[in-house]
């Protein structure tokens, strides 16, 4: 079962599960539809009995804790929330319930629920409200929870991401105080799947645009699933610079006139691949709408320039403790 604390050590003794991501990396073997395989969603969005009993397995084993249930994206039997209100010696917190979903635990609960923020889909059963009313939690207790994905990522990359070694970084023509490594990064199994969910899960709410499109090899590797999960093809302008973008004469039959693209990336420090592409697209009658991707240096508005939308999974600029990133024209010697 993937688990994540909100606060560092655990000083509150809380765990979150993310429901969505362990039905889809979890090695347990479920059927989950009677279909054939192919059509199977590829991103499994329903919480079955079936699974609804795993996870009511791993909270009565941690018995003392307060469980954090995440339910974004997740349709949910019914019959799940009969079982879990049996739990009521365990401090539950449902976190992301749509309207849906609390509709489901108000009638397993009899109404007796309580809303934490109503805004947010924060709900808890009794017990936890007496949890939180002796912890004396307040807000900043609610907006960390909140953010735990983003903050789990930026962990995760500040310790498998991070070479402190100075290097040029090409595209930018600019050296730095650390080198973003996502290649190292997704070399853990473990990472590359906290990612790609975080990736597709804001990929998810996005409706207007035809491909993916990459110019590097990580964003390549990253398209290749995405393009499977959503069903869209990947344009490949990898190596991209100004000499290709200038000389490569297939680009016109590779680019699809009026076509919207997502630009799929892994680090994005001051933008100049971002402008080439653009440039490009437009010269060839199409148009870059989105770009997503791992992280970003600077914030989403420095880089909104012409009418398309920046997002990633962690700015390096909400993270500062764990990311002083300076840049430079010149290498630094030692004298």
């Amino acid at each position: 079962m993937v688990i994540y604390f909100p606060f560092d050590g655990n000083i509150l003794d809380m765990i979150i599960i993310p429901v969505q991501f362990n039905i889809c990396f979890n090695n347990i073997e479920l059927h989950y539809y009677n279909k054939k395989s192919e059509d199977l969603n590829p991103v499994p969005d329903v919480l079955t009995s079936d699974w609804g009993a795993i996870f009511k397995e791993f909270i009565e084993s941690n018995k003392g804790k307060c469980i954090i249930i995440d339910l974004r994206g997740i349709k949910v039997d019914e019959k799940v929330f009969d079982k879990w209100k049996e739990l009521s010696d365990i401090s539950l917190i449902y976190m992301n319930c749509d309207e849906l979903i609390v509709n489901s635990i108000k009638k397993a609960y009899n109404e007796n629920m309580i809303d934490i923020r109503k805004a947010d889909g924060i709900y808890c059963n009794a017990c936890c409200g007496s949890f939180l009313e002796k912890s004396k939690l307040g807000d900043n207790f609610i907006d960390k929870v909140i953010t735990y994905y983003a903050d789990e990522c930026a962990k995760r990359l500040a310790l498998d991401g991070k070479d402190n070694i100075i290097k040029k970084n090409n595209s930018s023509n600019i050296y730095a105080s650390f080198y973003m490594d996502i290649k190292k990064l997704f070399s853990k199994k473990e990472n590359m799947n906290v990612f790609l969910f975080g990736l597709y899960k804001k990929i998810e709410l996005i409706k207007e645009y035809d491909y993916f499109v990459v110019v590097s090899n990580n964003g390549a590797i990253m398209a290749n699933i995405l393009s499977y999960l959503f069903k869209k093809e990947v344009l490949y302008l990898l190596n991209l610079g100004p000499t290709i973008a200038l000389s490569n004469r297939d680009l016109k039959s590779k680019i699809k006139t009026n076509a919207k693209y997502l630009y799929v990336y892994d680090f994005l420090c001051l933008g100049n691949e971002l402008k080439i592409l653009d440039m490009l697209l437009k010269i060839n009658g199409a148009q870059l709408t989105y770009g997503i991707g791992v992280a970003q240096l600077l914030s989403s508005e420095r880089y909104e320039r012409n009418g398309y939308k920046i997002d990633s999974l962690v700015k390096l600029e909400d993270y500062k403790d764990s990311f002083k990133y300076t840049i430079s024209l010149y290498e630094e010697r030692e004298e």
